[in-house]
């Protein structure tokens, strides 16, 4: 069964306006019937926004060896923001 995902449960308005919520069905993670996309397409869009957005750095020597603030953001925190994700 494929996961689907509808409009609320996604915080990010990008995403919101970037997918087709064209099919009506039951969302695999609020169970609201509603209009949905499949997740795997969540998925995409939000990779290509990511590369398009975003860029790897490498921390600097001190991160690693003195405990330093590291440079940017994780990427699990970004996806967490722009997702609107809970620990669960």
């Amino acid at each position: 069964m494929t996961n689907v995902v509808c409009r609320s449960c996604i915080a990010e308005e990008y995403l919101q306006d970037a997918l087709d919520f064209e099919i009506e069905d039951e969302c695999s993670f609020c169970s609201s019937e509603a209009n949905v996309v499949a997740f795997d397409e969540l998925v995409e869009t939000c990779e290509t926004a990511l590369l398009a957005s975003f860029q790897y750095v490498h921390q600097p020597m001190s991160v690693i060896h003195f405990n330093r603030q590291p440079v940017g953001e994780h990427l699990y925190d970004v996806l967490t923001r722009i997702l609107g994700a809970q620990m669960t």
